[in-house]
């Protein structure tokens, strides 16, 4: 992950961005294990990581306005772990009127979901799993790897 997060992009466009977004969210991921685990030390670099990569993404993500929404999302829920809420909820206004006026449904589906985490007390693990298990279903009908009767089985 330190490799990955220590490398920039040459140029800057619309996979270079996702890929930075992507770990921005693994990154964020660890920064909340960290803190919930009292792991201080492990905490703070990872934090540090994370601060890297969003200043990084406040630049580009300019350059990739599709992607804009994703961003305030993973700056929201920075918020989030960071115990700033009213932060994070404008963060995530920001965003769901991002992608409202882009007509990304996903992210606002998204956007949504977050909402309702930040505001009951979820322990992070269940939404991790919920992350995880969620985005794998997605890759697979991304790719086509689901056939059509399990996909009606799973969505009705």
């Amino acid at each position: 992950m330190e490799k990955a997060g220590k490398s920039k992009p040459k140029q800057v466009n619309f996979f270079t961005v996702e890929a930075q977004l992507k770990l921005l969210e693994c990154e964020l991921i660890f920064v909340n294990h960290h803190l919930e685990a009292k792991r201080y030390q492990h905490f703070a670099k990872s934090r540090n990581s994370a601060k890297q990569l969003m200043t990084s993404l406040e630049l580009n993500s300019k350059r990739v306005p599709v992607l804009m929404p994703r961003f305030m999302h993973l700056l929201a829920y920075y918020c989030r772990i960071r115990a700033r809420n009213n932060e994070a909820e404008k963060y995530l206004k920001r965003a769901v009127t991002m992608a409202q006026f882009q007509g990304n449904a996903m992210e606002i589906e998204w956007i949504c979901h977050s909402r309702t985490v930040i505001r009951s007390k979820v322990k992070s693990v269940k939404v991790i799993k919920f992350f995880f298990n969620f985005s794998g279903l997605l890759q697979q009908l991304r790719f086509g790897k689901i056939l059509q009767s399990q996909q009606s089985n799973i969505f009705g």
